[in-house]
């Protein structure tokens, strides 16, 4: 249901029905089982901090995703579907993984679409073209070819090919080193000052959406 990255061909071939269930506070979920509470430490490691935006109120999520994860396409509608009727409770962070080499490029899509404020022009395309069309993205001219005509190319590049890209690549694959994330679609919640990572293989009966707010409930 999950991509790990040592075994892609498989894993994005399932369907992932764990995500679509939301009745997290009638299931009786349990440390262990469900989630994990990190290490206290965590918030101290300066890479983490770059990532989650202390002087904010709400919950922060990490969604660790890549646009070629099958998982990650069909839990996106899901998730930001939740995030829009929530959007004053949760503050979501995605950091895109590179766990096969072709994947920096999807990664610096997203920094630099993210960059020029065209998120919402490409976020849905690159999903879409990848999953529906099967469109295969190898190279920067077939990255560029796609987001043409939706997209300022002149501003696009100029992000694409910036320090300050590369640089946001590099914290985001410290972090997801830093915080041994193997599978994807993977996420992190922290609320006050403790850290949860939700688990990957959750049963069929309970959603991601579902731990993060029990966890929500049960530190309010």
């Amino acid at each position: 249901m999950f991509f790990h990255r040592k075994n892609y061909s498989s894993l994005c071939l399932l369907l992932l029905l764990v995500l679509v269930n939301s009745s997290a506070l009638a299931i009786n979920l349990s440390e262990g089982r469900h989630y994990a509470r990190l290490p206290k430490n965590l918030a101290k490691q300066k890479v983490v901090d770059l990532f989650i935006n202390d002087d904010s109120n709400k919950i922060q999520i990490m969604q660790f995703f890549s646009y070629a994860c099958a998982g990650c396409y069909l839990f996106e509608p899901k998730l930001q579907s939740w995030l829009r009727k929530n959007e004053d409770k949760y503050n979501l962070v995605q950091v895109p993984v590179l766990f096969r080499k072709n994947w920096s490029i999807l990664a610096k899509a997203y920094y630099a679409s993210k960059e020029i404020g065209a998120l919402d022009q490409s976020h849905g395309i690159l999903f879409h073209s990848i999953h529906q069309n099967r469109v295969r993205i190898n190279s920067d001219e077939e990255l560029f070819s796609l987001l043409e005509k939706n997209v300022n190319m002149n501003h696009f590049k100029a992000a694409y090919y910036s320090a300050e890209i590369n640089n946001k690549m590099l914290h985001a694959d410290k972090l997801t080193s830093s915080l041994q994330v193997a599978f994807i679609p993977e996420t992190i919640v922290k609320i006050n000052k403790d850290f949860y990572m939700i688990t990957a293989n959750l049963p069929k009966d309970v959603s991601i959406i579902d731990v993060i707010e029990y966890l929500a409930a049960k530190n309010s």
